[in-house]
């Protein structure tokens, strides 16, 4: 287990203290783009057209359909941890993944810290985010507390309270601390805040360990 305040390996690189990955950042303002309201049909359809040259040089008309190889699925099946195994593809904090939200992680001793900045791809109304992605970040982040300092499990539920708008373009912090242990059984409490402090959301998650 890393001390307090340290950043471990998948952290490290989440924090962006690794190389950034050129293929993600472009892929990222690929999406930018196309989702932005600055390209028209005649634009779209060309550039589609563009793009499936590429896909179809990569491996074939269908590709992969999920990120875990069979030596990645051989690990986990022993025990391995999903946050270590292939976590520079992770959807929420890996480099080479195109939709990764996380800027920083740092981890205490019951306690971790989140940094994320969402854009237009999470957008729901002008300038706010997406209900789905913003309690949705709750279990990345009270799941990953529990898992690194309470051991391996699964979320049983999350429960979460917005309080106030969240901002695309704009550091969130989610913040989350350990609770109550009983059994198989840990709670966690968190909250989103934003760049002044405000709070923006909470949430309160129960997360399951497996039978010894």
């Amino acid at each position: 287990m890393p001390p307090s305040g340290s950043i471990d390996g998948p952290d490290r690189l989440a924090a962006g203290a690794g190389s950034p990955d050129p293929l993600a950042r472009l892929l990222r303002d690929l999406e930018r783009r196309a989702i932005g309201p600055n390209l028209d049909a005649d634009q779209r359809r060309r550039l589609a057209d563009d793009l499936a040259g590429v896909v179809a040089r990569l491996d074939g008309p269908r590709g992969p359909t999920s990120r875990y190889g069979a030596a990645d699925r051989a690990h986990l099946a022993q025990g391995g941890d999903t946050l270590r195994c292939r976590y520079a593809s992770h959807p929420v904090h890996g480099p080479q993944h195109p939709g990764s939200l996380v800027t920083d992680v740092r981890l205490g001793e019951a306690t971790i810290d989140v940094s994320v900045m969402f854009d237009l791809r999470h957008e729901g109304p002008p300038g706010r985010v997406h209900g789905v992605y913003a309690g949705g970040l709750f279990d990345y982040v009270l799941g990953r507390l529990a898992i690194a300092r309470c051991g391996p499990g699964v979320t049983a539920e999350v429960t979460v309270r917005f309080q106030a708008p969240m901002p695309t373009g704009a550091v969130v912090r989610y913040a989350g601390s350990v609770g109550e242990r009983l059994g198989r059984k840990t709670r966690l409490a968190g909250t989103a805040n934003d760049a002044h402090g405000r709070v923006l959301a909470t949430a309160a998650m129960l997360f399951v360990h497996p039978r010894a």
